[in-house]
């Protein structure tokens, strides 16, 4: 598994991976271009035998962090992936100066739910707006002297 920043050739397949993934952000290749030049935020892909088999997308603005979206190709799921993947960007936002991080999540989707609190994301509270009609969870992480404010040691 290799994790690196994304590339230009990348961005029509990740393009593809957000249409399915998150269709209700109505992502297409040029505002996912235009996101790119962010220098706020970051997108990095991971590939298995140089197959492009996911990504993630976050961003870091005044010590805050956010994990904007991330997804992994079906045919790499369950196999610790996604983990890695969200364990590298939380520790690329510690070490970058992050003091917290939050993301949002869909009530019922129980499985990025346990990835996210793998990682030591915890429920902050329920966000005000739904997703696709489906209540959506905002959970976070924050960070105090290298250690998580609740006292386990960062994910890396």
């Amino acid at each position: 598994m290799v994790i690196e920043k994304i590339k230009g050739k990348d961005i029509k397949e990740i393009s593809s991976l957000v249409k399915k993934e998150f269709p209700y952000v109505g992502a297409n290749l040029k505002s996912i271009e235009n996101r790119l030049k962010n220098p706020e935020v970051f997108v990095f892909v991971f590939r298995e035998k140089n197959e492009l088999a996911g990504f993630i997308d976050f961003s870091l603005a005044q010590a805050i962090g956010g994990i904007n979206g991330f997804s992994v190709k079906e045919k790499f799921r369950k196999k610790g992936y996604g983990q890695k993947l969200l364990e590298f960007a939380v520790e690329f936002l510690k070490e970058n100066g992050a003091e917290k991080i939050h993301l949002l999540v869909k009530t019922e989707n129980a499985v990025a739910k346990k990835i996210y609190k793998n990682a030591g994301f915890k429920f902050a509270k329920i966000h005000p707006k739904k997703i696709e009609g489906s209540m959506v969870e905002e959970m976070e992480i924050g960070f105090k002297d290298g250690e998580e404010k609740n006292g386990k040691k960062a994910a890396s």
